[in-house]
């Protein structure tokens, strides 16, 4: 980087700080679960295979148990207006 900033004659210097002010740390997350990323996780789920829905029920009942309403025998209902945001993120990575 620094060597084509260099060849180009620019501000190496400035535009390092400049990459560095429009970093944002990843344990900064929003407040708030916008409705975008309910349908695309809800998306992303219907497409995951049983191992990984395992996996996913597990994290929800063990972080989150006010999310999970277990239907019957073999059915379980994640309410993702119910579950908490670092669980949401947690599933959604």
């Amino acid at each position: 980087m620094r060597k084509y900033c260099q060849k180009n004659k620019i501000n190496y210097e400035g535009s390092n700080k400049l990459v560095k002010e429009e970093e944002q740390p990843i344990s900064e997350k929003p407040e708030t679960i916008t409705f975008e990323e309910k349908f695309d996780l809800s998306e992303k789920v219907r497409n995951v295979s049983h191992e990984i829905l395992a996996q996913i029920v597990k994290i929800v009942q063990n972080d989150c148990p006010a999310a999970c309403q277990e239907l019957d025998k073999d059915r379980i209902q994640i309410k993702l207006d119910m579950m908490d945001k670092m669980t949401f993120f947690r599933i959604s990575e």
